[in-house]
């Protein structure tokens, strides 16, 4: 779950509503998360549907990843 304001990659505004669309897993361990405002987030360039903070626990509970 975000902690506080983020930053949307779009528009590079801080959102109250973080959604997080991308995980970058590194070597190390370490990754970094890309955040999305609710208006940018299904604009992010991937194959999967961006998924809000609700929609997360749903599609792992469908089945769902």
């Amino acid at each position: 779950m975000p902690d506080g304001r983020q930053l949307c990659y779009h528009c590079q505004l801080p959102t109250d509503e973080p959604i997080p669309v991308d995980v970058e897993t590194r070597a190390n361990g370490v990754g970094q998360i890309t955040y999305a405002c609710p208006t940018h987030a299904p604009l992010y360039p991937t194959g999967q549907q961006p998924r809000t903070l609700t929609s997360a626990p749903a599609a792992e509970h469908e089945g769902r990843r």
